[in-house]
């Protein structure tokens, strides 16, 4: 549903940002040769977008609600490289496109050290929630 829908996260009564302490977007694979994450991990980065979009809509300051890109890679293919042979994490990948499509730097975090789903669980946890105390999370 789009940003106007009538939607749980958006109503205008409870906004995700009010709900969720930050929403995790999980990796799916390297960037392609376009630079983009791939077309299913683009659609989970569009959803994390319709969410900001809905917590900053009618204000001209950000939201204090967090985004946490997941996933150094995987194990099963190799990484995109950028233009000096360095491996480029799917976070990184996927907090590039956020940050290309209006989120602040400050408002996302990157967990780039896990190969796989129940790594980006736990690593998550261990680097970002845990020490914040954020419990309340939406995970796309």
């Amino acid at each position: 549903r789009s940003v106007e829908g009538d939607t749980p996260l958006c109503d205008g009564k409870k906004r995700a940002c009010m709900i969720y302490d930050a929403v995790v977007v999980l990796g799916g694979g390297p960037r392609g040769k376009d630079g983009l994450p791939p077309k299913w991990v683009r659609r989970r980065l569009d959803a994390a977008i319709e969410v900001h979009e809905c917590c900053t809509k009618g204000r001209n300051q950000s939201s204090a609600l967090r985004f946490i890109t997941t996933s150094f890679g995987s194990a099963h293919v190799p990484n995109a490289l950028d233009r000096e042979g360095f491996p480029v994490s799917e976070a990184q990948s996927s907090a590039s496109y956020l940050v290309d499509r209006g989120v602040a730097p400050s408002s996302i975090l990157q967990e780039s050290t896990s190969w796989d789903t129940i790594g980006n669980a736990f690593f998550t946890r261990l680097h970002h929630t845990g020490v914040r105390g954020w419990t309340r999370l939406l995970v796309i």
